[in-house]
């Protein structure tokens, strides 16, 4: 994935959960999608279903939603449940096997794969060096601004 992809795959996916005005602000259907995967997100979601939710045909939804958001629907979905598995893992009283049934992804294997690649580190290993709550706050601010493989390797060496 290139730099600038996963700069705005980052973007478009903290927008979902609480960050500035992005195109999904100002296209009805994308807001439509976003809705529907928010109240979703623990569940399978299909390409079907977020093409239903934006009123459009299943093949046309994937090439509408990479143009307007320059990110591919899967991976920005991907990066929605590992930002959410993110939060569920700072939590302690929640075991592996519920946050990744929390955040919506059928197996271990794939939460561990889908995460890793996101974060750079396995979901065990994030939750041993996981970050206090009131420095999560502004590392939250900076990790809205860099691109996700600059904030791992940089909590990495860090933490």
């Amino acid at each position: 994935m290139k730099q600038e992809d996963i700069r705005s795959a980052r973007q478009t996916a903290f927008s979902l959960l609480g960050g500035s005005e992005t195109v999904f602000d100002s296209s009805p259907r994308l807001r439509r999608v976003r809705r529907y995967v928010k109240e979703h997100l623990s569940g399978r979601i299909r390409l079907e279903d977020a093409a239903s939710a934006a009123g459009l045909e299943r093949r046309y939804f994937s090439t509408y939603f990479h143009r307007e958001t320059g990110i591919k629907f899967r991976e920005w979905l991907a990066i929605l449940r590992v930002a959410r598995a993110i939060e569920l893992l700072r939590r302690r009283d929640l075991t592996l096997e519920q946050v990744r049934s929390a955040c919506g992804f059928g197996d271990r294997r794939t939460f561990q794969r889908t995460f890793k690649r996101w974060v750079g580190m396995t979901p065990s290993s994030f939750r041993r060096g996981a970050l206090p709550t009131t420095e999560w706050r502004e590392v939250a601010r900076w990790i809205r601004t860099e691109p996700a493989p600059t904030v791992v390797r940089t909590l990495g060496n860090r933490y």
